[in-house]
């Protein structure tokens, strides 16, 4: 097999071990970070804190949303909701699981014995990975869906401050001012090359500096939404708020 196919065939590899870790129970359980070749089980401990950080990060965004009881009922069915589809597709994942592992399985022995896959296994390995693959357009639609009905429940002000939400913000700094100064560097770098390209393109500095600096709030907004949303669509919520 050519270094070109093997390079090649690499996502594909990593798309289906990533399929078989979300399917396996035990190895969803591994600590954060700690999910690598090697990777330890978190101790009693380590859960415990996971735990405990998770629930402050539910009553601190309940206070920060400060719901009516109307929205409160409201937001459980649409948790509840969001909830059980991401069950299902877990369930979904977990019935392919058996089908994956057996072609791993086969994958790998075929390198050991071979050096490389079978035509038929990457053959196959593609084909389940097609017949698995997510829609793009229904997600898309699922995710626009919880929006709009997020939106309807939530007033402008509680919509700021998911925007905003930062568990345990008293003790942790803002990630700018946290981040390495080689990411710094690199993503400066980065910009510089970009740029040079929008001059070329026939923008002047003071238009490519505002496109910047848009782009840079969307992506600090868009990680905070999402550490938000994490929390709000959880089942620690959906049980806090029905306490």
């Amino acid at each position: 097999m050519s270094r070109t196919l093997r390079i090649t065939l690499l996502p594909l590899l990593a798309l289906a071990l990533l399929s078989l870790a979300l399917a396996a129970p035990a190895v969803a359980k591994r600590k954060r970070g700690g999910g690598g070749f090697g990777g330890a089980e978190p101790t009693e401990s380590q859960t415990a804190v996971r735990e405990l950080k998770h629930q402050i990060a539910v009553e601190e965004l309940l206070i920060a949303l400060n719901l009516t009881a109307e929205q409160e009922t409201q937001l459980a069915e649409l948790i509840a909701d969001v909830i059980a589809e991401r069950e299902a597709k877990q369930a979904e994942r977990a019935e392919n699981a058996p089908e994956l592992q057996a072609l791993l399985e086969r994958y790998l022995a075929e390198v050991q014995s071979n050096g490389e896959p079978s035509a038929a296994t990457v053959e196959a390995l593609r084909a389940l990975h097609e017949d698995n693959k997510p829609d793009r357009e229904t997600r898309r639609a699922m995710r626009l869906e919880t929006k709009e009905a997020l939106t309807a429940i939530l007033d402008e002000d509680q919509i700021e401050a998911l925007r905003e939400f930062r568990p345990m913000a008293s003790v942790r700094p803002e990630r700018s001012a946290d981040r390495p100064e080689r990411s710094e560097r690199r993503r400066g770098e980065r910009g510089e090359e970009i740029r040079e390209r929008m001059r070329e393109r026939g923008f002047d500095d003071s238009e490519i500096e505002a496109m910047q600096d848009a782009r840079r709030t969307r992506r600090e907004h868009r990680g905070k939404r999402r550490g938000a949303h994490r929390v709000l669509f959880s089942p620690q919520m959906l049980e806090a708020l029905q306490r």
